[in-house]
């Protein structure tokens, strides 16, 4: 799963994002159509490949999703919560050394 769906789903949110901040995060953005093409085309490659494809994908997605589905049913939701603050926090830090 996450080999072949994880790519896409993280461009696909990586366009959003961008259609997002393009738009100001207004309410009228979220009803104006996103440009696919012309995101998709502007996307800086080089970190979505050498950052995004081959570092999260397989040293975070893969062993949280390991984790998650080894867990009992009951606890796999919890889990998957604790892990998008997990990550929110890691981009959060990611993010501010950037700047």
């Amino acid at each position: 799963m996450n080999t072949i769906y994880a790519p896409v789903m993280m461009t696909f949110h990586k366009i959003t994002d961008t259609h997002i901040i393009n738009t100001g995060g207004t309410l009228k953005g979220l009803f104006s159509p996103i440009d696919f093409s012309g995101i998709f085309k502007n996307l800086n490659w080089d970190v979505q490949w050498n950052f995004v494809f081959k570092k999260t994908i397989p040293f975070f997605w893969y062993p949280a999703h390991t984790i998650t589905f080894l867990l009992p049913v009951d606890f796999q939701v919890l889990f998957a919560a604790i892990l998008g603050i997990a990550l929110g926090t890691i981009l959060a830090i990611a993010s501010m050394k950037g700047k």
